[in-house]
C-alpha cells in the first residue's frame, strides 16, 4: 500500500502471482522500480493508496502498509491518519475472505503517534479482525506490527491478541 523504497514490493513479487504498489511521491516509485526491475508481476501507481478503488477491481490476498516517510528522505512528506484509514475502508471490500492485512506504524516521528492512534482507534471498530501484534521494544521510536485477517464469522473479542518478538 506504500511502495517506500521498494523492499516491500520486492518481497511481495517473490510470493504472489500479482503486487500492486503505491506511492505518492515519484522519487519512490523510480526507487522501488529500479529495485525490483527483475519481476514482472508489479504495478507500480503514483497515487495515494486512498485510491486503491480506482486501480484495482480483482480481489486481493494480502496487503502490506509501512506508513510514516521514505527513508532517508525529506520526512515532511509521511503518510496521514486520514488517508490510511479511507485506504482500509475501501480495501476491505476488496480482500478475498482469510486475506491477511499488515500494518507496520512508525510513532516517533513528527505526525506518527496521531496516525497510529487514530487508525488504531478505527480498526478497533472496524470489520478487520486482528490476530496478532508486535512489539520488539516499548521505545515509541521503535515500529509496531499489527496482522489482521478478513473473517466471515463474527470477530473475537478485542482482547485476543498476541505479543511476540
Amino acid at each position: 500500500m506504500t511502495c517506500g523504497k521498494g523492499n516491500d514490493t520486492a518481497f511481495l513479487a517473490r510470493y504472489l502471482k500479482k503486487v500492486y504498489s503505491f506511492d505518492i511521491q515519484k522519487e519512490a516509485i523510480d526507487i522501488a522500480r529500479e529495485r525490483t526491475k527483475d519481476f514482472s508481476n508489479i504495478t507500480f501507481i503514483n497515487d495515494d493508496h486512498a485510491t486503491i478503488d480506482s486501480y484495482i477491481e480483482e480481489k486481493i490476498d494480502v496487503a502490506m502498509f509501512n506508513l510514516g516517510y521514505l527513508p532517508n528522505s525529506a520526512s515532511t512528506v509521511i503518510t496521514q491518519a486520514a488517508s490510511t484509514i479511507e485506504s482500509l475502508k475501501k480495501l476491505f471490500p476488496l480482500l478475498n475472505d482469510g486475506a491477511i492485512v499488515s500494518i507496520i506504524f512508525y510513532r516517533g516521528h513528527k505526525g506518527g503517534l496521531d496516525e497510529y492512534v487514530k487508525t488504531i482507534r478505527y480498526l478497533d471498530h472496524s470489520p478487520y479482525q486482528l490476530i496478532e501484534r508486535y512489539l520488539t521494544y516499548t521505545d515509541i521510536v521503535e515500529p509496531i506490527v499489527y496482522f489482521y485477517k478478513k473473517i466471515k464469522e463474527a470477530p473475537l473479542s478485542r482482547s485476543h491478541c498476541f505479543w511476540g518478538k
